[in-house]
């Protein structure tokens, strides 16, 4: 009766780390460590065992390494907690497992939470006089996470739709992938948007092989979502005027030509301190006109991509040990993504963190908190051959 108890404690918790997720801090951190001491004691008193495979192992190495870059560098430890939270998050949901979670809250805490960050920031961006203003999610921050944010709630959506078998669910999770396309749109994030039709049609010919949606819906949904970005793109011309999509969208692919001086001040700066880096947030010191004497940028906050910023921030240490995290995450999931959806959506999430890393920062906060959710469960599923119904 007490472990039934303390089961529930434990989704109701998660749940509310969902909802709170893009909304707000406070609740969230509070909730966050409720859960893990739920977890905990589900798995000390049901003597669940911790995996010592290279998934944790490297997983617990990048937190390490980066707590001793703080201390090497004379920065705060508190830079560390990020990490931290995120390695203590997964450890338990792994080791709790997929057979104590109730998928459809889940789901619909996530969606609920959106939704409600996202009316306010919609609010925001329509009703300021400046034509450059950002679309940013409250607790979520800066517009390229938010919109990176948005693109990990459309998988799940677009997904969850396929195998949630009321028809006003199937229509939630329909219209809240819908409202993720128009908000990526806002957010005009080039990396999100460019990669958003790859993991339509991809998330489409994996429900299609499955036989989990029929061909005349998948065209429906193409339709849909392209009607979508269309109409943005047309009153963000011809309406609201909105300045940074279309400047956005000028800039192509790789974007402006001051990249470079970045990659390269990082690259340089990493190679006076090899081992352990500068230290966990300390980006923001490097002097670019130092090797790059002209310049336009002298500091930014981070190199634009997540895997130069760890090795110069955390040193080789942390970044060989992510590399190791992330490539055995790819190996077990590539083989058994046909297993169940959650298996397929750990994937997918894992695929677009790496590719979006290569333009932009994605493994920190609440980003990095949701899909490690998910890598856990995923895992959980794979260890356990589960085929399990996310409905």
């Amino acid at each position: 009766m007490k472990n039934d108890i303390v089961s529930r404690l434990y989704n109701l918790f998660l749940v509310i780390v969902l909802f709170t997720l893009p909304i707000t801090e406070g609740l969230k951190q509070i909730s966050l460590t409720l859960f893990v001491l739920a977890g905990i004691y589900i798995c000390v008193k049901e003597k669940r065992q911790f995996k010592f495979d290279l998934i944790n192992i490297s997983l617990f190495i990048f937190v390490l390494a980066t707590f001793i870059s703080c201390l090497v560098n004379g920065v705060s430890a508190s830079r560390a907690l990020d990490p931290l939270r995120c390695m203590l998050f997964f450890f338990v949901a792994r080791s709790v497992g997929v057979e104590k979670i109730n998928f459809k809250f889940l789901f619909f805490a996530l969606f609920a939470g959106f939704i409600v960050a996202f009316i306010p920031a919609c609010v925001k961006k329509f009703t300021s006089s400046d034509p450059t203003a950002l679309f940013e999610l409250k607790s979520i921050g800066h517009v390229n996470h938010s919109a990176i944010f948005m693109l990990l709630v459309f998988c799940v959506a677009l997904i969850s739709s396929a195998e949630l078998k009321k028809i006003y669910e199937k229509y939630i999770a329909i219209i809240v992938a819908g409202i993720c396309v128009f908000g990526i749109m806002i957010a005009g994030s080039r990396a999100t948007m460019y990669l958003l039709p790859i993991i339509i049609f991809s998330i489409l010919l994996y429900q299609i092989s499955k036989r989990q949606t029929e061909l005349k819906l998948a065209f429906s949904l193409i339709i849909l979502f392209s009607v979508i970005a269309i109409f943005y793109t047309y009153i963000s011309a011809n309406i609201i005027q909105d300045e940074r999509f279309y400047s956005q969208l000028t800039k192509g692919v790789t974007g402006s030509e001051t990249r470079y001086p970045i990659f390269a001040s990082a690259f340089y700066m990493w190679l006076e301190n090899p081992l352990f880096g500068i230290g966990s947030g300390q980006f923001k010191i490097i002097d670019i006109t130092k090797y790059f004497p002209g310049n336009g940028e002298i500091h930014v906050s981070h190199s634009h991509n997540t895997f130069l910023t760890f090795l110069t921030e955390k040193g080789i240490v942390a970044l060989l040990a992510y590399l190791v995290f992330q490539l055995s995450l790819f190996i077990k999931f590539i083989k058994n993504f046909r297993q169940n959806n959650i298996v397929f959506l750990a994937l997918l999430m894992l695929m677009a963190n790496n590719i979006i890393s290569l333009a932009n920062t994605t493994f920190h906060h609440e980003n990095a908190l949701l899909m490690l959710l998910f890598w856990a469960l995923a895992l959980s599923a794979t260890d356990k051959k589960s085929t399990l119904k996310i409905s």
